[in-house]
């Protein structure tokens, strides 16, 4: 017990809201990974109930990251939204240079706002993404579709490449983010 971690210090007054948004950004990102090479591991069960925890906290990752660059490249706060897809949209829209482009774990169609030749296909999975990873079922009690099984090495990669690209754009947009973010990452990437 003795390599306990002392108090952990709140932030500091005067840290920005948007830094704030990119640390717990960050935070959530991180614990995804930590709980993937877990999995990888055989130290968390290999439970597909875990695989929506792991999931969930990329979404809200992104979103948290979403929010702030939008705060930075607007000067307005986000909308209140966990629709990906929307605030997606509005960061392409305000962020179009490619080098701001950037994967997710999750398939690039449940985040496209154009929906390709049946958006409206599309539609309710949008509505819903958010709660198919916090909930077994929907508003009506439906069980969530997922015919994709949870590939733990697909991700496991998927999701440090994940964290490694949102915070180096976070570090690119917010400057005061960019000092923590090098301390963590150092120049080359997130470590294996």
């Amino acid at each position: 017990m003795s390599n306990l971690p002392g108090p952990i210090e709140p932030w500091p007054v005067n840290v920005s809201q948007t830094a704030r948004l990119f640390g717990m950004s960050n935070a959530y990102a991180q614990a995804a990974d930590v709980l993937t090479q877990a999995l990888v591991a055989g130290d968390y069960d290999a439970d597909f109930h875990n695989t929506r925890v792991v999931l969930h906290l990329c979404h809200h990752a992104l979103e948290l990251f979403l929010k702030g660059a939008i705060q930075v490249r607007s000067g307005l706060q986000a909308r209140s939204s966990h629709r990906l897809d929307r605030l997606l949209k509005e960061y392409r829209l305000l962020y179009p240079e490619e080098h701001f482009v950037f994967d997710t774990p999750f398939g690039r169609e449940l985040l496209d706002s154009d929906g390709g030749l049946f958006p409206e296909t599309l539609t309710p999975i949008q509505e819903l993404h958010d709660q198919r990873y916090r909930y077994p079922t929907d508003r009506a009690g439906r069980p969530f579709f997922d015919a994709e099984p949870f590939d733990v090495a697909k991700y496991a990669e998927a999701i440090q490449e994940f964290r490694f690209q949102i915070n180096i754009r976070a570090a690119a947009i917010d400057m005061s983010f960019s000092d923590e973010f090098w301390v963590k990452f150092g120049r080359r990437g997130p470590s294996k």
